[in-house]
């Protein structure tokens, strides 16, 4: 019989997030059994897949969901892609349903999603209470030159230094779903200080970007060779990598390995079959739906203290009638932004230098980090001491497996 947290009533992602990790929260030990492949998934791709939790039986799907069904929050593709104009309204519509009544904090980056909401609030005569950003150092320059040409107060959030408490309490927000975003934190701290609701980004911007649609995945998709694309997202997603991955299991962990992973992973796809943008598709609900948006809908809460327009049950619906080379060919967003952006300030250039913590935070969170890893178990021990080798790219999805381990428990059977 599953367990069964979402209720058919929840907002596409916000509550049906928070509820999930409330559920797992109030389980008895004794029913808080690990799922394998849920916890593979997890750590391979860094955000699960299809109906996978971490835990055997909890399943993140809706009660109505047939067996073997992949739950897509009940979005389906409009029968047609939305003109110009109709889009305009579209966004202007779903901002309107997402605002709360009163005043907003913005979290602004230097990139589209961010700056398009700010823009439609501005067309709405809504403007923010506050601006917030992080990031590195590019995004900051544009978000503070986008605050003083809107008049608007700013501040800069700093990420937060490393604390095994901090990171227990944000696993268990994101009920153990996702490796990603650890800056969240700071900016979830700063947003409940005000006490208002926050503007995130997240959603349908990634339709035409998603991490899957390079031109190498859209010619494997379109020759239907899902086994390669599987193989391709092991070696891309924001998991711990191949090496240390199979590390971990040769531990001892209750992980399953990578050829149940690839093989919940061209279910997915399977499942996909027939839909105008399937890629796009695949990162709105999965390695966006079930990741990224872990972090700020684990963090801030769901409810009306999140306020994603891009989760827009009508816009989403209306984007993802748009075909895959179409969507890659015209966003979406630089449509509106030429409707809306007469603000002058650029885009940051992809390229911009990145904003390195503070020496003294850096040094704190590596005293901080060596004191938990003291902690573990010795078999975990070498599992994060492996982590000083690992290439930039993979260290942060690393040491935060290691933290999700331990937050989750599942540490102790290997001591």
């Amino acid at each position: 019989m599953r367990l069964v947290y979402q209720r058919r009533s929840d907002p596409i992602l916000p509550n049906a997030v928070v509820a999930r990790a409330e559920f797992i929260a109030e389980l008895p030990n004794h029913a808080r059994e690990i799922d394998p492949v849920g916890l593979a998934t997890v750590l391979l791709l860094g955000f699960p897949l299809g109906r996978r939790t971490v835990l055997r039986g909890v399943d993140a799907v809706a009660p109505d969901a047939p067996d073997g069904a992949v739950d897509s929050y009940g979005l389906k593709p409009c029968s047609r892609p939305p003109g110009d104009a109709e889009l305009k309204d579209l966004f202007l519509d779903a901002l309107r349903r997402e605002l709360p009544d009163g005043p907003t904090v913005l979290m602004l980056s230097g990139g589209r999603d961010s700056r398009l909401i700010l823009l439609g609030l501005r067309a709405l005569g809504r403007l923010p209470a506050e601006v917030i950003t992080t990031g590195d150092r590019g995004d900051r320059a544009v978000a503070r030159r986008l605050a003083q040409r809107f008049g608007l107060p700013f501040h800069e959030v700093e990420p937060a230094t490393f604390s095994a408490a901090r990171e227990a309490e944000r696993h268990r927000r994101l009920s153990y779903s996702s490796l990603e975003h650890q800056w969240m934190f700071a900016a979830a701290e700063r947003v409940r200080s005000r006490g208002l609701p926050i503007t995130d980004g997240i959603g349908a911007g990634v339709l035409p970007t998603g991490s899957f649609l390079k031109p190498e995945v859209i010619a494997m998709w379109e020759g239907r060779r899902y086994d390669e694309i599987a193989d391709w997202a092991v070696g891309h997603c924001n998991g711990v990598g191949l090496p240390m991955f199979e590390a971990l299991r040769g531990s001892g962990l209750p992980i399953a390995g990578v050829d149940e992973v690839r093989h919940e992973f061209v279910g997915v796809l399977r499942s996909l079959e027939g839909w105008p943008n399937p890629l796009g598709t695949l990162s709105l609900l999965h390695w966006t739906g079930r990741g990224i948006a872990a972090s700020a809908f684990g963090l801030i809460g769901g409810g009306r203290r999140i306020v994603a327009p891009f989760f827009d049950r009508a816009l989403c619906e209306a984007l993802m009638a748009v075909e895959t080379r179409e969507a890659v060919r015209t966003d979406w967003r630089d449509t509106l932004l030429r409707a809306f952006d007469d603000s002058g300030v650029p885009l940051a250039p992809s390229d911009a230098p990145t904003n390195r913590m503070p020496i003294v935070h850096r040094m704190r969170s590596a005293m901080r980090w060596r004191s938990f890893v003291g902690g573990l178990s010795p078999a975990m021990q070498a599992m994060a001491a492996a982590t000083r080798s690992a290439p930039l790219s993979r260290l942060t999805f690393q040491r935060t497996a290691i933290s999700l381990l331990a937050a989750l428990g599942v540490e102790a059977s290997v001591r």
